[in-house]
C-alpha cells in the first residue's frame, strides 16, 4: 500500500474530529460498561470486556471512573480490559492535556483498534496491549508528543503501529507481525524506535518519512519488501540493527547527515540501499548473502569506511552516479561479481573520491571502475580475484601502493582504448597471472597507449615479482606498454601451496561470470 493512502486517511480523520465531538452525548459512561471476570488460561491478570472506549476530553476521564488523577505521578489508567468491537474504534482518546496509561488490554475494532488524536500529556504511555485484526491501524498515534508505546503486539493489520507529528516520542520493544506494514511513521521531530521486531509484514518492516533527529535502534525486521526504509529522514541515527530475508534491509532515500553503523544485513536483495541522499556516514556494518551488500546510487558526501560485506551474489559495494565519496577500510571477499563496482562516476577531483585501504579477496574482481573517472585507488589489498583491479572507460585515475597478490588473471586490467591517462606505479605484482592467459604471461595489461606506469616526478615504477632486474617490464595488450622504471620484488610463487594460489572462482569462475550477469538481467529492479 502506498505511503500516501496513509497520509490522505490522516486527513481524512482530521475532518472527522468535529463529528466525533457531536456524537459525543452517545457514549457509553460509567460501571454499566464492563462486566468483570477472569479471562481463563489467557493472561494472569484479571480482564474486564467492555465496551469500545471514548474520550474526547479531560472529563471524560473522571466520568468513566478510571483510577488516578492525570498528573505525571498518577495518570488516569486504562487496564486490564478486552475491547473486541465493530465499531470503528476500540479505544479513543481525543483533545486531551492530562496523561493516562493504556495497559494489558486486548483490542480489536473496525478501522482502528487504538486511536490516540491530538493529546498534549507528557508522561502518557501504551503499554503491553494486544491490538489486531483492524482493517487500518493497530494503533495510530497523531500529534501526541511525549508519547511512549512499548511491549505491544500488533498484528493483521494495514499498519501495526503509526505515529506522525508527535515528537519526541518513544516506540520501544513492540512485536509487529503479519501487517501490510510494521511501524509506520512521519513529521516527527526526536523520535525513538528502539528493540522492537517487525516479522512478516508485506510491505515495510519499519518505515520513517520526513522527520528530523530519529534514533532507529537495535531492532530486528525479517520477511518483508523493505526491511527499514527511510525516506527524507535527516540528521538520524540508525544502529545495530538486524535485517534479513527482505528486498531492501536498511534503504535510505532523499536523506541527509544521517549515521548508518553496525547494522546486521543478511539475506536481502540489497542490504543496504542508499539512494538520493549526502552526507552519509556508513561504517561497521555487515552485509552478506545478499545481491549486493551496500548498494549507493546518486549521492554525494558519502564515507564507507569499517564494513564487511561478503559471500553477496553480485557485488559487496556498488557506487553509482556518486560524487565526492570515500571508501575505506572494508572488507568485501568472496562476492560472485566485484567486490566494489563503481560505475557512472565522472567527476573530476581526484582528491574527493577515495578506495583506500580496503580488503578486495576471492571475487571476480576485487575493484571494478566502469566509466568512472579521478579515483584515488591507494594501499588496497587484492588477492585471488580473477581480475586485482579492472577499468573499463575510465580515466585520470591513480593507482598507486596497492598490493596485488595471486589474481587468477592480472593484477591490473585495462580493458579498452578509452582508458586513458591513467596513473599506476608503486603498486605490488605478486604472483599473478601464474598460468598465463591468451593474451600474454604478464601480471598487468593495458589496451590503451597512453597511460603512464611510472610516477613522472620520481621515475619510479611498480613492483613486480617475475621481473628480471635489466631492461624495462613489458606489460600485455595491443600497444606493447611497458613499466620503464620497475623494480624487483623477491617472492618465490612457486613454493605458494596450490589451494592458497588458486584462485577461489577456479574452474567456475566463467559459470559464475555467467550466473552473475544473467541474474542481473533477470531482475531490472535498478535503472
Amino acid at each position: 500500500m502506498e505511503i500516501k493512502k496513509y497520509l490522505l486517511i490522516f486527513f481524512l480523520f482530521l475532518l472527522t474530529i468535529p463529528i466525533i465531538e457531536a456524537e459525543k452525548k452517545q457514549i457509553p459512561i460509567g460501571d454499566d460498561s464492563v462486566s468483570l471476570y477472569k479471562k481463563p488460561n489467557a493472561m494472569k491478570y484479571f480482564i474486564a470486556e467492555s465496551s469500545p472506549i471514548y474520550i474526547l476530553s479531560d472529563t471524560d476521564f473522571i466520568l468513566y471512573g478510571f483510577s488516578g488523577n492525570g498528573s505525571t505521578n498518577s495518570p488516569f489508567l486504562i487496564q486490564n480490559l478486552e475491547i473486541i468491537t465493530e465499531d470503528d474504534f476500540g479505544i479513543l482518546i481525543a483533545n486531551t492535556t492530562l496523561n493516562f496509561r493504556i495497559s494489558d488490554c486486548i483490542v480489536s475494532a473496525n478501522i482502528m483498534s487504538i486511536y490516540l488524536y491530538n493529546n498534549s500529556g507528557v508522561f502518557s504511555s501504551i503499554t503491553n496491549n494486544h491490538c489486531s485484526n483492524s482493517n487500518i491501524y493497530g494503533m495510530h498515534i497523531l500529534l501526541c508528543p511525549n508519547i511512549t508505546i512499548s511491549n505491544n503486539t500488533c498484528a493483521n493489520t494495514e499498519a501495526g503501529i503509526g505515529v506522525f507529528f508527535s515528537n519526541y516520542s518513544k516506540i520501544t520493544s513492540n512485536i509487529c507481525y503479519d501487517n501490510e506494514n510494521g511501524i509506520i511513521g512521519g513529521g516527527s521531530f526526536g523520535n525513538i524506535i528502539n528493540e522492537n521486531s517487525c516479522l512478516y509484514n508485506l510491505e515495510y518492516g519499519i518505515y520513517f518519512s520526513y522527520s528530523l533527529e530519529i534514533n532507529i535502534l537495535n531492532n530486528y525486521c525479517t520477511n518483508s519488501q523493505n526491511g527499514i526504509c527511510l525516506y527524507d529522514v535527516d540528521h538520524s541515527i540508525f544502529f545495530s540493527n538486524t535485517v534479513e530475508n527482505s528486498g531492501s534491509g536498511l534503504k535510505v532515500t532523499f536523506s541527509e547527515y544521517c549515521e548508518i553503523t553496525e547494522n546486521m544485513l543478511m539475506s536481502n536483495d540489497y542490504g543496504l540501499d542508499c539512494i538520493n541522499s549526502r552526507d552519509l556516514w556508513i561504517s561497521k556494518n555487515v552485509c552478506f548473502n545478499c545481491e549486493y551488500g551496500i548498494w549507493i546510487d546518486d549521492n554525494l558526501f558519502s564515507l564507507i569506511d569499517y564494513n564487511k560485506c561478503n559471500n553477496n551474489t553480485l557485488s559487496g559495494i556498488y557506487l553509482s552516479n556518486c560524487g565526492t565519496c570515500i571508501v575505506q577500510r572494508n572488507e568485501c571477499n568472496y562476492n560472485i561479481i566485484n567486490g566494489i563496482y563503481v560505475k557512472y562516476h565522472e567527476h573530476s577531483d581526484r582528491k574527493d573520491n577515495l578506495i583506500i585501504g580496503n580488503i578486495f579477496n576471492g571475487n571476480l574482481n576485487g575493484i571494478n571502475l566502469h566509466i568512472s573517472n579521478a579515483f584515488l585507488i591507494s594501499n588496497n589489498t587484492c588477492s585471488q580475484n580473477r581480475y586485482g583491479i579492472k577499468l573499463s572507460e575510465s580515466s585520470y585515475n591513480e593507482i598507486i601502493e596497492n598490493k596485488l597478490q595471486m589474481n587468477k588473471e592480472y593484477g591490473v586490467y585495462i580493458s579498452d582504448f578509452t582508458s586513458t591517462w591513467n596513473k599506476i606505479y608503486s603498486n605490488y605484482f605478486i604472483c599473478n597471472n601464474l598460468e598465463g592467459t591468451d593474451t600474454g604471461s604478464s601480471q598487468a595489461f593495458d589496451n590503451c597507449y597512453n597511460n603512464r606506469w611510472y610516477n613522472y616526478d620520481t621515475n619510479t615504477g611498480n613492483y613486480w615479482t617475475d621481473f628480471s632486474g635489466e631492461g624495462e617490464y613489458q606489460i600485455d595488450g595491443k600497444y606493447n606498454t611497458t613499466d620503464p622504471y620497475p623494480f624487483v620484488y623477491n617472492y618465490d610463487c612457486c613454493n605458494i601451496d596450490e589451494t592458497t594460489s588458486q584462485s577461489i572462482l577456479g574452474m567456475c569462475g566463467f559459470l559464475l561470470l555467467f550466473i552473475g550477469l544473467t541474474s542481473i538481467a533477470n531482475k531490472n529492479k535498478k535503472q
